[in-house]
């Protein structure tokens, strides 16, 4: 069985640590492809469907995303300049609205391309504001999910805290090699914040211990779907 892994950089892998090789290790007859990028939204994911999932004539496709949405349209601070300049998000931000459309037509398309189809509302614990923001992303995305016969897995359920400070604003750094300055094995990590959160090491991206435990329920969650 082949599965595409389709979303953002906490799929990528490349800040922080990664799940995709873990769910491989744990799951050896499926093959894994990676088909993470950085900063992604929803339309983004949309946008590259020709290029990153479709030639591989997946059986199935599991997808995260909303997080890069709920920022573009909870945080300022250089955000919507980056998700519109680098991500040519029309006006640097996906509103609630546009976010619905863009997932609505996401799964539509993925369920053209596979035979199986899974969405992960995407846990979150940097500041209140986004949080709550991405909350609200994720029950669209759940009840569009549901509409579509789309199995998901709450990952926010399992992961985000219960209570989530109402911290600074996530500031974009203008050179990230500035802010994150600690590599290992290809992964960049922020480690002046370790131990500030739960399982990530910025609000965001996973440790190495997040990262296990995203691997575990999302096997647990294929293995309950007879994968």
């Amino acid at each position: 069985m082949r599965i595409v892994f389709l979303g953002d950089s906490l799929t990528a892998g490349t800040l922080g640590a990664g799940y995709v090789d873990r769910v491989a290790a744990a799951l050896p007859h499926v093959t894994c492809i990676n088909a993470g990028v950085t900063g992604d939204t929803t339309l983004n994911l949309l946008r590259r469907l020709p290029a990153d999932v479709q030639p591989h004539v997946p059986d199935g496709v599991f997808v995260m995303t909303g997080i890069n949405d709920a920022v573009s349209a909870a945080q300022g601070h250089g955000w919507p300049l980056y998700f519109r300049e680098k991500k040519d998000v029309p006006g640097g931000q996906v509103s609630l609205g546009a976010f619905s459309r863009y997932f609505f037509d996401l799964l539509e398309a993925l369920k053209g391309m596979a035979r199986r189809v899974w969405a992960v509302l995407p846990p979150l614990e940097s500041t209140h504001v986004v949080v709550e923001t991405l909350r609200r992303y994720n029950a669209e995305a759940a009840r569009i999910a549901g509409e579509l016969g789309v199995p998901t897995l709450d990952l926010m359920a399992v992961l985000t805290p219960a209570h989530v400070p109402d911290r600074p604003p996530i500031f974009l750094p203008a050179n990230l090699a500035d802010q994150l300055d600690y590599e290992q094995g290809g992964r960049v990590y922020d480690m002046g914040q370790e131990g500030v959160y739960t399982y990530t090491f910025d609000g965001v991206h996973l440790t190495e211990a997040g990262a296990e435990r995203v691997a575990n329920e999302i096997v647990a969650f294929l293995r309950a779907q007879g994968v």
